[in-house]
């Protein structure tokens, strides 16, 4: 088959990129947390640092493709036997930091979530936990076409978001701006070695969605889709987190700490002078949160249905599916009482830490030479099996 790409395979590399980005992201970007943890504290280094962190996440997730679409398997746990040649040792290891990866990411949201309904509609943080738990168990019935929808439609309402606070910024803020870039000023206590260490924890964290996210790579044919799938993380995630670092720059030492600092800056110097600003902010971030909850839940519940009985209640694949769901939304919520800076600083380089002799060496290293040899050999033997001409 031809490796000329179609509108809708670039379509399709797009959608799958976006539900890396929403899953990685999603909430966390558009309430600044992770601006303000990895990025801010290397000062106006952070308006290219992002670019750096997402070159190694999409790296990480194009060969995480080829793989996918090499095995074609589509839940991580057959996936996972092929990428550790079945030895029971390491996919004991792989489903145990899978899981921990996406508790902990899941608990972030799920802590961000409580904040921004409490802020919305004046509620308990747990009653709008459980709202925003129960709107994605609807959506997750909906499978892998859902989650790529609307995760497409929420990275690219982000995107124009953040265009539209960086511009306010530099209306308002403009003279501060100029002379924090025009200075390229950089606090006296960011050093290179924290600067590194913020960088590969945001980017290894992530190192699990390089194999979890084959519940939505059914369209990826090609190997040009692969590399576009990173390609598109890199330039779509970068510019975004890019954006939100630039947004906060005026604010650097103000906002050291917030869980949610987008939120403190829009309601402090923003929304006096643009009132309908907040409001449309915490609906995006509301989509974001339910866009970012389904991929997780739907990555693990495909995972461990195929260990649960098959009579009785659980006679049905989608049964299995919603009541693991389930288990996982109130084991996530519970943990998100730890709070979403705690859980984005310390959980997310813990997991960082692990995944990459778990996942980012196989991915990254051992497996692309077992497809290189896999498809010489198959040229030398004249079989059409994926030489990355399919």
């Amino acid at each position: 088959m031809s490796q000329k790409m179609t509108a809708k395979e670039y379509g399709s590399s797009f959608a799958v990129a976006n539900v890396y980005i929403g899953a990685l992201v999603g909430p966390a970007l558009v309430a600044g947390t992770y601006a303000v943890v990895f990025y801010l504290p290397a000062g106006a280094n952070g308006l290219w640092l992002p670019f750096i962190a997402m070159a190694i996440v999409g790296a990480m997730c194009a060969f995480g493709a080829e793989i996918i679409r090499h095995v074609k398997k589509y839940d991580y746990g057959s996936l996972a036997k092929e990428v550790y040649f079945n030895k029971k040792f390491f996919l004991v290891i792989f489903d145990i930091y899978i899981l921990m990866a996406n508790i902990v990411g899941a608990a972030l949201v799920q802590s961000l979530s409580g904040t921004f309904m409490k802020e919305l509609f004046g509620m308990p943080e747990w009653v709008g936990m459980a709202i925003i738990a129960v709107i994605s168990l609807v959506l997750l019935r909906y499978k892998d076409g859902m989650i790529r929808i609307a995760n497409s439609i929420m990275s690219v309402v982000m995107l124009v978001g953040f265009v539209i606070i960086s511009v306010l910024v530099i209306i308002l803020f403009g003279d501060k701006l100029a002379y924090m870039i025009s200075n390229w000023v950089v606090p006296e206590t960011a050093n290179p070695a924290g600067i590194v260490k913020n960088i590969l924890s945001f980017a290894f964290a992530s190192a699990g969605f390089a194999l979890t996210m084959c519940v939505v790579e059914q369209p990826i044919k090609k190997k040009k889709q692969s590399i576009w799938i990173g390609l598109f993380i890199v330039i779509v995630a970068g510019v975004m987190m890019a954006l939100s670092c630039f947004s906060f720059l005026p604010f650097q030492g103000e906002i050291e700490g917030n869980a949610a600092p987008l939120v403190y800056v829009m309601n402090t110097y923003i929304a006096g002078s643009y009132p309908w600003l907040p409001i449309v902010y915490y609906i995006i971030m509301l989509m974001a949160i339910v866009s970012s909850m389904i991929p997780g839940a739907y990555m693990v519940a495909t995972r461990w249905e195929k260990t649960m009985p098959s009579k009785g209640f659980f006679q049905t694949t989608d049964r299995k599916i919603m009541l693991i769901a389930v288990i996982y939304m109130i084991i996530c919520t519970t943990i998100s009482l730890a709070g979403a800076s705690n859980i984005a600083s310390t959980g997310l380089t813990i997991v960082g830490y692990v995944g990459m002799p778990v996942v980012v060496i196989p991915v990254c290293f051992i497996w692309p030479v077992i497809l290189y040899k896999r498809r010489k050999k198959a040229r030398e033997e004249g079989h059409p099996i994926d030489t990355g001409e399919e």
